[in-house]
């Protein structure tokens, strides 16, 4: 009985440890000084991206809540980390509904949001 005790827990730990990796996956973006946002070269669609807003003429974090509450949305929200320089955005995906958009639907969604 002991050892069936061990072994389930052993397989509940490996499951746990696996879903927070997956979760806290996230890909890399970047901004142009326009506003626009590109999600890169890799076909995954992540759940939250990491940009860098350090080339940005940002003077506060003020500054930097108001350029990026301008391309914020219900499918799109962003934090921003004036300090480090950088801003992590996260796709908001569950009030697309049953709809699920693929790489090219963001890019389509994140270029009608450009400041242009």
């Amino acid at each position: 009985m002991p050892k069936s005790i061990l072994t389930a827990g052993i397989v509940i730990a490996s499951f746990l440890a696996f879903s927070a990796f997956t979760y806290n996956k996230s890909g890399t973006a970047t901004v142009s000084g326009n506003y626009c946002i590109d999600l890169g070269a890799d076909s995954v669609v992540y759940d939250t991206y990491l940009i860098d807003i350090s080339h940005l003429d940002l003077a506060s974090e003020h500054d930097a809540d108001n350029k990026f509450g301008f391309i914020s949305s219900n499918l799109v929200d962003f934090q921003v980390n004036f300090t480090e320089k950088k801003v992590l955005m996260l796709l908001l995906k569950k009030h697309l509904g049953e709809k699920t958009w693929l790489k090219s639907d963001w890019e389509k969604y994140f270029q009608s949001r450009c400041n242009n």
